[in-house]
């Protein structure tokens, strides 16, 4: 049986398939697409949904460790934006629900020398600072403002 796919019609499919009589492949017809029908709904059937409902709260959602966060940087020592996070700044951000934060640290100085000791003081405190509130940080280490 070849079947033209533009031609396909319940009919035509059973006619083709069952050469009976009308009425029986009317029968036929009905009697499948019942199956199919029910078919579909038992699988809904054998699960029981249990609707929660919750009330309507028009508060500021606190979003730990996701969404938006601040970004703050310093620069090596002796540079002109050197500063270190304190547990009083940090504090205040988690007052505000904000607890991720992006810290950049640039290297300018040490593009031809080791990184010092004071340096990694610096940073150790900040981790330690952060630490101590709570607040998540995404660390980024750049040479220049430019990368």
């Amino acid at each position: 049986v070849c079947f033209c796919f533009n031609a396909l019609t319940p009919d035509h499919i059973l006619t083709n398939l069952f050469p009976m009589r009308s009425n029986r492949r009317n029968s036929l017809f009905v009697l499948l697409t019942a199956l199919c029908f029910v078919s579909t709904l038992l699988p809904l059937t054998a699960f029981q949904i249990d609707y929660k409902g919750y009330q309507t709260n028009e508060d500021d959602l606190f979003n730990p460790d996701r969404g938006f966060y601040v970004t703050s940087q310093t620069d090596s020592p002796g540079r002109p934006r050197a500063d270190r996070f304190s547990v009083e700044s940090l504090s205040e951000l988690k007052m505000r629900q904000i607890s991720l934060m992006a810290r950049v640290y640039y290297l300018h100085t040490f593009t031809d020398e080791p990184i010092s000791e004071d340096f990694l003081t610096t940073v150790q405190s900040d981790f330690s600072a952060l630490r101590a509130v709570g607040v998540r940080v995404v660390v980024r280490f750049a040479y220049s403002d430019l990368e």
